[in-house]
């Protein structure tokens, strides 16, 4: 071989070494959660030394049963997906200070691939000042912000039903450390047609959200206190408003304004969590209404890892009690036709978590009970309108 090509060859190794070589990340660490975001479960370094790729997933199998009564009206039980993800996150740092970044998730448990965080950012190392533009969930409610790779409790809690969602615009979010405090910043700017849902904004509207959170330390990302923590407690306020609503609590809502707000607080010490979150909302009247419309949504939870001499499993009994108003102006029995989906609803939820590696594998056992507080209560018969269900999910991730 001659020296000229044994000398490219040379070369040619080295930089496929190069390119090999571990990368480093300027993500967020893997236990932190900001207001703006879902964060994953990975690894994280301060000082990257080359762009990096991270890609995960997980999956939520399970089983439901679902006893059978005229509340239901979709009575089931089978097999189901809560939730199948594909996610990856990508960085790269421009200088000394800028960090350029792609997020991306898809959601396959429908057997498509459905789009949930697609975005780009830049910002500061530091992670003080922050740009995204693209898909992603709309810094409103501490509900909405959780990672879904972490929840103590497989089915979605109602107050994410009065956030605005994930949608298609720019999200400016920053994050201040004034030891022992931190402070989470995020405001938004989005078309509020429900992201991928319309390419465009089809009515030249745009939907604003804004969050802050208070808090001693970085608040977790997991909703489950599995490090035996020290004392944390996060305080957080939402307000958002758009100047035209869509069809997603009837077709009544199509064209209206609406103001929400939302506060909750979150805490955990030594296995004990803790968490609440109101949510309420105010409609614009339309014409021939006497008010505007109101809304509300409240939920508390509770878990607590138990202090077994195990490393594992962990065992973790959970407990929720919510409520969700749509409209509270109706009562269900408006000129005689029952309006279920418009009554205040109660749900009581009791749950087992099982964490053989924490968030990464795990079961959940829960039982839901889910009643009316207004409107028609009992059937023809005089049967009480209860929904119960059992669920039996597990979760499967690389995160």
């Amino acid at each position: 071989m001659s020296f000229e090509r044994w000398s490219v060859g040379l070369l040619v190794m080295a930089l496929m070494s190069a390119w090999a070589a571990p990368a480093h990340s300027v993500g967020k660490p893997d236990d932190v959660v900001g207001p703006t975001d879902e964060v994953g479960d990975h690894a994280a370094s301060a000082e990257p030394k080359a762009p990096s790729l991270r890609l995960g997933g997980y999956i939520q199998p399970g089983f439901v049963y679902q006893v059978d009564t005229p509340f239901n009206e979709d009575d089931h039980d089978g097999f189901e997906f809560a939730n199948a993800r594909l996610t990856g996150e990508g960085e790269q740092l421009i200088g000394e200070e800028l960090v350029i970044g792609l997020t991306f998730g898809f959601d396959v448990a429908t057997g498509s691939f459905d789009a949930k965080d697609v975005y780009g950012s830049v910002g500061l190392k530091s992670r003080l000042l922050t740009l995204d533009v693209g898909q992603m969930k709309q810094p409103f409610g501490l509900a909405l912000m959780q990672s879904e790779a972490q929840l103590q409790l497989s089915s979605p809690a109602v107050t994410r039903d009065l956030a605005f969602g994930r949608d298609q615009g720019a999200r400016l979010r920053s994050e201040i450390e004034l030891d022992p405090l931190f402070i989470g910043l995020g405001v938004m700017f989005a078309n509020g047609e429900g992201g991928f849902r319309a390419r465009r904004n089809l009515d030249d509207e745009f939907t604003f959200t804004a969050r802050a959170e208070v808090g001693l330390g970085r608040p977790s990302s997991s909703e489950a206190d599995l490090d035996d923590s020290p004392l944390e407690l996060t305080l957080g306020g939402s307000l958002g408003h758009t100047p035209s609503l869509g069809k997603g609590f009837g077709i009544d809502d199509v064209g209206l304004a609406e103001t929400r707000y939302g506060v909750d607080a979150r805490g955990r010490y030594r296995g004990l969590s803790a968490r609440v979150e109101l949510i309420a909302g105010s409609r614009a009247a339309r014409d021939g209404e006497a008010s505007e419309v109101t809304r509300r949504a409240l939920l508390a939870q509770l878990g607590y890892v138990l202090p077994l001499p195990l490393v594992r499993p962990k065992l973790e009994p959970v407990a929720r009690l919510s409520f969700i108003d749509l409209n509270r102006q109706r009562t269900g029995f408006e000129a005689g036709d029952p309006l279920v989906d418009l009554t205040e609803t109660r749900r009581i939820e009791l749950g087992v978590n099982v964490y053989l590696e924490g968030h990464r594998a795990k079961l959940q056992l829960a039982y839901r009970l889910v009643d009316l507080l207004e409107g028609p209560r009992t059937d023809s018969q005089g049967n009480p309108l209860i929904g119960d269900s059992f669920t039996v999910f597990a979760q499967l991730g690389w995160l």
